[in-house]
């Protein structure tokens, strides 16, 4: 383990190596890291230290054994903080209620890297906080905002959102409507809060963002 002032990143990796990207990052000299492809060692520190952000890098072609992957749904529910799960850009992930973020590598090293400085250091101004279920799915919303060029950040659950705003201050906090992140909305504290759908176009909304 480094070091440093800002942020501490656990890392559970079951590849051979990190990703040049990924490792540029977690070796930048910025943050403490600790990393390691022993599961029942890394949830050990998990129980007894805090880290702001967790992350799994994972490649199915090298598949923990059935125990390991037994140790880790079993104990990752107890966490309380950001996990983000990463992948090979060809492979496809398998949600979890407790991830907070998927993403494939190379592809999205830039988002890992927004996401790694909001939670570690924070005081990032992003137009939007969207809080919705995963999909790999291309939808209009996401669709408009990318066209748009606004900046937002996307997380999957609400220990995490709470965890991004209690460092950082987007214009506003737009939530899924659906069952499942409705009752998030009470949770929150941010004094714009909107419901967004997926097929909802961004000039449905643009109001809110200025």
């Amino acid at each position: 383990m480094q070091f440093s002032d800002f942020g501490h990143i656990f890392v559970y990796n079951n590849t051979s190596q990190n990703e040049p990207g990924l490792q540029n990052i977690l070796f930048s000299g910025i943050y403490d890291t600790f990393t390691t492809d022993n599961i029942y060692q890394f949830l050990q520190y998990a129980k007894e230290l805090t880290p702001d952000v967790m992350i799994f890098n994972l490649d199915d072609e090298k598949k923990p054994s059935e125990e390991t992957a037994a140790t880790f749904n079993q104990q990752v529910n107890l966490i309380n903080f950001p996990i983000i799960l990463t992948k090979p850009h060809n492979q496809k992930f398998s949600v979890h209620k407790r991830v907070a973020h998927y993403l494939h590598l190379p592809l999205e090293i830039a988002k890992l890297q927004d996401i790694i400085e909001s939670y570690c250091i924070g005081r990032k101004n992003h137009q939007i906080m969207l809080l919705n279920e995963y999909s790999d799915k291309y939808d209009r919303l996401h669709r408009s905002l990318d066209i748009g060029g606004y900046t937002y950040f996307e997380v999957h659950n609400l220990e995490a959102a709470e965890a991004y705003l209690s460092k950082n201050d987007p214009q506003s906090v737009f939530v899924e409507y659906n069952p499942h992140m409705m009752i998030a909305r009470h949770n929150l504290q941010h004094n714009r809060i909107f419901y967004v759908d997926r097929q909802q176009d961004v000039t449905e909304i643009e109001k809110f963002l200025n």
